[in-house]
């Protein structure tokens, strides 16, 4: 894995991404590493996986296509296009 740049260089999205690429672990060593943000980044990585990322429009709180899309290309480096795609395609099915 790269080396992470401090915590506050990311927003939630950023390391809900990061969580689930397992740079952060699983239970209470990803809780520790994620310190103060784990409860929104979780938040986070509980609607991706289960497809509830609602769309942002006209909502400043939900995640929107063009957020997610511009998380991801900044957490995965360019070598991994075809996971960004199979992201995006998954979120816009749902």
């Amino acid at each position: 894995m790269p080396k992470l740049a401090a915590m506050n260089t990311y927003s939630d999205l950023e390391l809900a991404l990061m969580v689930l690429l397992n740079y952060f672990g699983t239970g209470s060593t990803r809780k520790k590493n994620l310190g103060n943000r784990y409860s929104a980044v979780q938040k986070i990585v509980d609607q991706i996986c289960h497809g509830t990322v609602p769309p942002g429009k006209g909502n400043t709180s939900a995640l929107d296509p063009t957020k997610l899309q511009n998380a991801i290309a900044k957490v995965f480096s360019s070598d991994m296009d075809e996971i960004k795609k199979e992201i995006m395609k998954n979120y816009e099915q749902n």
